[in-house]
């Protein structure tokens, strides 16, 4: 069950401006697919999540282990219960973000003769602007963290997170070398419906982590 539910995070985690929208819009502007910077930036990308996974990972014990009793005092579970609240009143009530069209979708920002440098500034950049918005990829290292596999097996599994999350966009990648130009529209309109599509799940997921937070800390605040 926690592989499947890893499994369903990570092709969540796919959908995003990092792994998905710009390495594809960035062989739509170059109208080819270039091996050599797209396999940089992939290896950028991945490097960067797989290096904050196993900070998290190994930090995780010890943290908790830290925390355990300040996070059951009063001000702990009502902080909990005001944040949780805070996340479910946004993930409830926030407008459903607007959808960009598949021409806003291949004008995404890229160098069209990417350096190497370059190449690396652009997949950290895209690891950074996202790490304030990885609910997914957090909930992935809780549950990997929980798992009783030892250290070497639950690190393969993160590796194996990180790839699921490039796999859609290395699918797409591979229609474009084979058929070039004549994917270009429908990749575009592709682009669009998955970019949105995560956003909104985006905020269902925040409604349902603040439910819970608040829940779980109401009852433990009123059951005293």
């Amino acid at each position: 069950m926690d592989l499947l539910s890893l499994i369903g995070l990570a092709l969540l985690d796919s959908l995003s401006l990092g792994t998905l929208v710009i390495p594809v819009a960035l062989a739509i502007r170059q109208h080819r697919v270039e091996l050599r910077p797209q396999a940089l930036y992939f290896l950028t990308v991945c490097s960067a999540y797989f290096a904050l996974g196993a900070a998290l990972l190994f930090g995780m014990e010890t943290l908790l282990d830290a925390l355990t009793d300040i996070l059951h005092t009063p001000p702990a579970l009502w902080a909990r219960l005001v944040i949780g609240a805070g996340l479910a009143v946004f993930g409830i009530f926030a407008k459903n973000p607007k959808k960009r069209s598949p021409e806003e979708i291949a004008d995404q920002p890229a160098p069209k003769s990417p350096s190497p440098w370059a190449v690396i500034v652009l997949g950290l950049s895209a690891a950074a602007a996202e790490a304030a918005t990885m609910v997914p990829y957090l909930a992935a290292i809780g549950i990997m963290g929980n798992m009783s596999q030892p250290w070497p097996v639950r690190l393969a599994i993160l590796a194996g997170y990180c790839f699921i999350m490039i796999a859609p966009a290395l699918a797409i990648l591979t229609a474009i070398a084979i058929w070039g130009p004549r994917v270009f529209p429908r990749v575009r309109r592709l682009l669009a419906t998955f970019e949105y599509e995560a956003k909104v799940t985006l905020l269902w997921i925040a409604a349902i982590i603040g439910i819970h937070w608040a829940a779980t800390a109401a009852v433990q605040i009123f059951s005293h």
